[in-house]
């Protein structure tokens, strides 16, 4: 019996140790702020598409010829607006 009043000590000693000092605070705090990573003017401008009734005044050779540009044209931007949207990845 004579080991239980220095097991109780013991505890209270150790419950009063925690509270003898303050906890820091923090002097500043960060949060975190949505920041767009490309700006206006590096936003690819989308190319011209021809419209369908433009298409169907065209012969067979320019109507080919103006899909395969168009495409050519588009693939350009595609790429370009991937490698600017993968930078904004993290």
């Amino acid at each position: 019996m004579s080991g239980r009043p220095f097991r109780y000590s013991l505890w209270l000693a150790l419950i009063l140790a925690g509270c003898s000092a303050p906890l820091p605070v923090p002097k500043t705090v960060s949060v975190p702020i949505a920041v767009p990573c490309i700006e206006a003017k590096d936003i690819p401008q989308i190319p011209p598409i021809v419209t369908n009734p433009e298409l169907l005044k065209l012969d067979e050779y320019s109507f080919v010829l103006t899909i395969y540009t168009e495409r050519q044209d588009l693939r350009r931007y595609i790429a370009l607006a991937d490698a600017l949207m993968q930078v904004c990845i993290k």
